[in-house]
């Protein structure tokens, strides 16, 4: 699933996801693929997202799993918005 956030023609941002059945038990879902809006369009980001979530739950999901970097501004939106945060992901340089 896709939502796109235009003005006057263009594109300001948008949030791609994946739809559907979550392992252990979480119901049907969608789980964030992108969410990106450009540096001039940032004030529609919350819009986006809350326009997003209506969508979601007028499709009958049951969650949202949203994904964020740990020192991006994203982890506050969502922590704001009554989002919870379940994981911590690691990263490893392979090859040198």
């Amino acid at each position: 699933m896709a939502l796109v956030s235009e003005e006057k023609g263009q594109v300001e941002g948008m949030i791609c996801a994946i739809i559907g059945p979550k392992f252990f038990s979480y119901g049907n879902v969608a789980q964030e693929l992108v969410w990106y809006v450009r540096k001039e369009s940032r004030t529609c980001g919350i819009r986006l997202l809350r326009a997003f979530e209506k969508k979601c739950l007028d499709k009958g999901l049951d969650y949202i799993f949203m994904v964020g970097l740990s020192d991006s501004k994203a982890v506050n939106i969502y922590k704001r918005l009554g989002y919870k945060q379940m994981e911590i992901t690691f990263k490893k340089r392979l090859g040198g």
